[in-house]
């Protein structure tokens, strides 16, 4: 079945996208860029990182862009100072859950969390460093998860296929860890390491090579 189109208006273009595509889905066809950390397109929209707010004309408030679905005539700006803001006090939050070591991390400095701190002028060290006492797990011989490091996306959770990592505790405490379930075991598939935004959960020894070409968009 064709699906039906929608006009919408993002920063006073306007452009035409699938009904049903969320804000962020719409305005990244268009070659729109609205950041994100938690977002990826292989799972379902979580909204944990609230990078991608946005405000609507009409809506009270910022909404995310990942999450919000784009409706017919809706008039959407996707930059501003008030948006700037809120990025940037949600970037300062997300670093107080993550304890940078750029220079052991595969991403080398070009990761998308430290680019966003630059562009919105984040104070990265503003919220003590609630998590520099989390432990590391190896998982067998292949991979290793810093929960220093690990900012909450979920990502890795919800894209293991064997349920290892698990959410534990909520608000401030909560954290991802393995399993205790003796019947739960690492497969070493990589899907949490290619799924982490930030580099919390990397290969090591021979993983380790094949790591890089793995994060490429187009692999």
């Amino acid at each position: 079945m064709k699906q039906k189109k929608i006009k919408i208006i993002i920063n006073g273009r306007k452009i035409e996208t699938n009904e049903g595509k969320t804000i962020l889905e719409a305005a990244r066809e268009n070659k729109i860029e609205i950041p994100a950390l938690c977002f990826h397109s292989d799972l379902k929209v979580k909204a944990n990182c609230r990078i991608c707010t946005v405000e609507i004309k009409g809506i009270k408030g910022l909404q995310t862009a990942c999450s919000t679905e784009a409706k017919k005539g809706m008039e959407i700006i996707t930059d501003s100072p008030k948006i700037s803001k809120a990025r940037k006090i949600n970037l300062e939050l997300i670093f107080s859950q993550h304890t940078e070591e750029c220079d052991d991390c595969v991403w080398d400095f070009n990761c998308q969390i430290l680019k966003l701190a630059k562009k919105y002028k984040a104070e990265i060290t503003r919220f003590a460093d609630r998590k520099k006492d989390y432990p590391l797990y190896r998982f067998g011989p292949s991979i290793d998860f810093d929960n220093t490091k690990c900012i909450i996306c979920r990502n890795c959770a919800e894209v293991c296929p064997v349920d290892f990592l698990e959410i534990k505790n909520k608000g401030a405490e909560i954290q991802i860890t393995p399993s205790k379930d003796k019947n739960k075991d690492c497969i070493y598939c990589g899907q949490c390491v290619t799924h982490c935004p930030v580099g919390a959960i990397e290969g090591v020894g021979e993983f380790e090579d094949i790591e890089k070409p793995l994060q490429e968009k187009d692999k």
